[in-house]
């Protein structure tokens, strides 16, 4: 197993109701432990908040639905929804002795304005954003069975029970915090049809009323197929928990672990890390290596320096052709070329006994450019297809006589639907190489490198301007389907502090 999981996804399989073997079992006790005793874990530099979840987890998920009385099963499954608080939660007792089958939604009524993302989805907005607007799913009893949290709401401001085309229906609505979050899908109504067992989703934006999104939901029209959907068996699910916790254990290591002092580099090095990744997967899996990680079965890779950097505090200077999205950027300019404050949030990373990285400060920042210059040459005897974009701002703390260690806080601007320039690990807006200068592209920061061809090049960050003395970019890190304990050789780092 290779696979990535999101959060969400992690939560979900945490909570599972499976019999678990000891050897599993003990794992489980032994990660949960852990995370007793930190609060949080972050992934590396990405950020990625691991939350006390996980030691509910071990409550909800082991305990699953034996520990509440055996609702009755009349077709697919029956199901009953709990509201402690803010929090609304579904318990499910599937019938196994039936086959669920895959079914197929049509909406009928879709409010005027609002446009299909792409032909084949079910998701429609009427600005563009992508944020909110409606999006339609279906979800069958084996996908609740393998899933079984995945309807569970937080932040739940209101429910109402209701009848829809004949099938019980709860219209749910969200709280939000309207200075964090402009557009988000607020509403949502489940239908549920446990007779022919799926659950019918309409998630609603916050620029529609709930009557309006009840008009959908009646309008909706769902068709059982042929097509069988197949159950979960207790041994995958088990295998997949495993192999969840023993990914949390290697970012475990990972983050204690840090970064070498021979992965930092200085202005004016020359290194190579794809050859050093490729070297690193050879002497691993010797012969197996091309069958095993093709992408550097051969590589000779990208060498790279970084010739010079400046601070600055305008952009005036700069072509507006080099930018990637320069209306963006435009946005948060003053007349001279600098950058309005902007507020940011401060989240303490390690601390113990919380649900989530906590909330330490706000504050209004005001920001600076990084003029960085690079060469990169091309080694290998092939044309490469070169991601300028992959290089970002970074911070990690000084040990000495030791590996550099990641911060214990990160930070992040209060909306970032509003503004994204603030994140922690931010990436380049400007590449003056782009074949694509002047337009919105999501292929701007590519271009292609000829064999032994070297190119020099200029990118632009934007940093706070109380963060330029810890200040370095970050290289690779690019391929995230890798597997999670060889991780480590993906990361050089350039000091550029000032």
């Amino acid at each position: 197993m290779s696979k990535r999981y999101s959060q969400e996804e992690m939560k979900r399989i945490l909570r599972q109701d499976i019999g678990t073997s000891d050897i599993t079992e003990q794992k489980i006790q032994e990660a949960y432990a852990y995370i007793r005793s930190t609060g949080n874990m972050p992934v590396q530099a990405g950020r990625t908040v691991f939350k006390k979840w996980m030691v509910i987890a071990a409550a909800v998920g082991l305990l699953g639905v034996s520990s509440v009385t055996a609702l009755a099963v009349n077709g697919f499954f029956a199901h009953r929804a709990v509201q402690e608080e803010d929090s609304l939660t579904y318990t499910f007792d599937v019938n196994y002795e039936l086959t669920p089958y895959v079914v197929e939604i049509t909406p009928g009524y879709i409010p005027e304005g609002y446009e299909q993302f792409e032909e084949g989805n079910l998701k429609y907005d009427k600005e563009g954003y992508r944020q909110n607007g409606i999006s339609l799913s279906v979800v069958t009893a084996s996908f609740l069975d393998a899933e079984n949290d995945y309807l569970n709401v937080q932040n739940v401001k209101s429910v109402e029970d209701a009848t829809i085309n004949g099938m019980e229906a709860q219209l749910i609505t969200i709280n939000y915090d309207p200075e964090r979050v402009t557009r988000l899908f607020d509403k949502r109504i489940y239908l549920f049809n446990e007779e022919e067992g799926y659950v019918g989703i309409v998630f609603g934006g916050n620029d529609l009323t709930m009557e309006e999104l009840t008009k959908v939901a009646e309008g909706l029209t769902f068709t059982v197929t042929d097509k069988e959907s197949e159950y979960m068996s207790a041994e995958e699910k088990e295998a997949e928990k495993a192999f969840l916790l023993e990914q949390i254990e290697k970012e475990k290591a990972m983050w204690e672990y840090g970064v070498p002092q021979e992965y930092i580099y200085q202005i004016g090095d020359t290194f190579n890390y794809e050859l050093d990744i490729a070297q690193a997967y050879r002497a691993l899996f010797g012969d197996n290596v091309e069958e095993i990680m093709p992408y550097y079965a051969d590589k000779k890779g990208v060498e790279f320096t970084v010739t010079g950097t400046e601070v600055l505090d305008s952009m005036a200077d700069f072509p507006v052709d080099g930018f990637g999205w320069y209306e963006d950027v435009a946005e948060r300019l003053n007349e001279d070329g600098t950058l309005k404050p902007y507020q940011r949030v401060t989240y303490e990373i390690g601390e113990i006994g919380v649900d989530e990285a906590q909330e330490i400060s706000r504050d209004e920042v005001t920001q600076k450019f990084v003029k960085v210059t690079l060469q990169a040459k091309n080694l290998d005897d092939e044309t490469v297809e070169f991601w300028a974009g992959e290089t970002a701002l970074a911070s990690l703390n000084k040990v000495e006589n030791g590996n550099y260690q990641y911060p214990s806080t990160y930070t992040e601007p209060l909306n970032t639907q509003e503004y994204y320039m603030g994140n922690d690990n931010s990436t380049s807006i400007y590449f003056d190489q782009s074949p694509y200068a002047g337009q919105e592209s999501n292929h701007f920061f590519y271009r292609e490198l000829e064999p032994g061809e070297t190119l020099e090049y200029t990118l632009l960050f934007v940093v706070d301007e109380d963060r330029t003395d810890n200040m370095y970019l970050r290289f690779g890190n690019a391929h995230g389907d890798m597997n999670w304990e060889y991780q480590i050789f993906d990361q050089r780092y350039v000091d550029i502090s000032q």
